[in-house]
């Protein structure tokens, strides 16, 4: 693949151009009567969109935005757009579901994306994979965690079909943070790395520790947007994890993400990055 193909995300803390942003609209018209079990509690619907409105107004004046209406009726798990696929190179890759409302937001976002000149496609329906489950590395190398919900049949089916090379870490399914994204953010040339979580290969001598845990795991500090290859955004009440961010030359912006991390995600989740610059 030629390294002018026009969506190639190639670095994985290069300049954000373009992001696709999970739009809470429907969720707040129709919100669930009861606590769904795989959130940690029940937002408030003006405050969670004020969050949601402060963080597409952040990200549409530093660069190209698409919202995806994506949380709608009793859809709850729709909110975050990095679960149902993965860029790699100029191509969306999307789970199969047999779920008939995951079907639904799946096809909201590929026709959010088609729209947008993101060509999509399908693996296999009996391969399970989720797009938090991978992170880019660098070049044409990706990083996938293997447990739980992805499975290691489907990283051998986007090995073959995008023709990079994803390296692959075992996790098991009762790890917290679930995802591979959850515990290892790549920023600067460094891996910061919560302990006790799955590692990413490639980067023995370039971790940094993350060791609050009472952040990381209850605040979700960890679940930063990149901005660029020395800024992020993150959440607001996370100090610790800012200082240590701030202390390696890092610039944090943050916002409030009280009401989003109810959900069981923040910033990261809330988006699917579509275009850097290396």
């Amino acid at each position: 693949m030629s390294a002018e193909r026009k969506f190639w995300i190639n670095d994985p803390d290069g300049k954000l151009e373009w992001v696709a942003l999970s739009s809470p609209l429907d969720l707040i018209k129709d919100m669930p009567r009861k606590t769904p079990k795989t959130w940690r509690g029940m937002p408030s619907a003006d405050k969670l969109l004020k969050e949601w409105e402060d963080v597409a107004d952040f990200l549409n004046r530093r660069c190209k935005l698409t919202v995806l209406p994506v949380a709608s009726n009793h859809r709850y798990d729709g909110m975050f757009a990095r679960d149902f696929g993965t860029v790699i190179l100029d191509r969306l890759y999307l789970a199969a579901s047999d779920a008939p409302s995951r079907r639904t937001e799946q096809l909201a976002v590929m026709t959010a994306l088609m729209m947008q000149g993101i060509e999509y496609e399908y693996i296999p329906s009996n391969l399970t994979s989720e797009g938090a489950d991978f992170i880019p590395i660098g070049g044409r190398t990706w990083a996938a965690g293997i447990g739980g919900r992805t499975c290691e049949r489907a990283v051998r089916h986007l090995r073959r079909a995008s023709g990079v090379e994803i390296r692959t870490c075992r996790k098991a399914p009762d790890k917290i943070p679930q995802h591979l994204l959850g515990g290892n953010r790549i920023v600067g040339g460094w891996l910061y790395h919560m302990p006790g979580a799955e590692h990413v290969p490639g980067f023995d001598d370039q971790t940094i520790e993350v060791p609050y845990e009472s952040e990381v795991r209850d605040k979700l500090s960890m679940n930063w947007l990149t901005l660029g290859p020395a800024e992020v955004l993150m959440c607001d009440d996370a100090p610790q994890t800012k200082a240590l961010l701030e202390s390696r030359g890092i610039v944090a912006h943050t916002l409030s993400m009280r009401e989003i991390r109810k959900m069981a995600g923040g910033f990261a989740c809330l988006t699917l990055p579509l275009r850097r610059s290396s």
